[in-house]
């Protein structure tokens, strides 16, 4: 009985602190505010053009693994096919980015912001930050929302809406132009913003 008393304190204790930090952010001045998304935003995009340098400096030395990998294999040197697969792993995900990225602000006020043109079949990776609210005064939530309201959701053109959310990877079904918008029924007491950084992947 100790035990569970304890638990139950602890997770009043960690409720109350994650209201009180809430509560912090969700004084910041609207201006202050603009200026911490704008700040996420270049961030993200500095991530980005990182992941692209790594990925690009990477490049010859994976075609050289890839070459050692189909001449061990053609001459028998298993050992030798192995140790290179091995390094190729090391390397992680060959498709991080192409380099083509943007970042885009989204506010809660508006039901949906036009981003740009896309094309069937493109992978686009979804990555935002930044906070907004579906009632102005209350508590902020990233892309993810809460209870299905506020989330960060796309369409293209006049097509279905899917969730984007905070981070996600998304292959485009139809080409015409993306939009972007926090899910919500009314928008005029929406509170906040996102950044959203949008990456074309190989």
């Amino acid at each position: 009985m100790p035990m569970r008393i304890t638990s139950l304190f602890g997770i009043v204790l960690l409720s109350v602190m994650s209201v009180a930090v809430a509560g912090d952010k969700a004084k910041l001045s609207p201006k202050a505010e603009s200026a911490r998304v704008k700040y996420e935003a270049a961030c993200a995009k500095a991530k980005a053009a990182y992941e692209k340098a790594l990925a690009d400096a990477a490049k010859p030395y994976r075609a050289a693994l890839e070459q050692s990998v189909k001449e061990a294999t053609k001459s028998g040197d298993f050992d030798t096919a192995m140790a290179a697969k091995a390094e190729i792993e090391a390397l992680g995900d060959p498709t991080v980015s192409t380099g083509k990225s943007f970042t885009a602000v989204v506010p809660a006020k508006k039901r949906w912001t036009k981003i740009g043109p896309v094309k069937k079949g493109q992978h686009l990776r979804f990555t935002s930050s930044g906070e907004w609210t579906p009632v102005k005064g209350s508590e902020m939530f990233g892309g993810k929302g809460i209870n299905g309201f506020a989330v960060l959701v796309g369409k293209v053109d006049d097509g279905d809406e899917f969730v984007v959310g905070e981070t996600s990877e998304i292959e485009i079904e139809d080409n015409g132009t993306l939009f972007l918008g926090c899910r919500d029924s009314l928008m005029d007491d929406n509170d906040g913003e996102l950044a959203v950084t949008i990456e074309q992947l190989r």
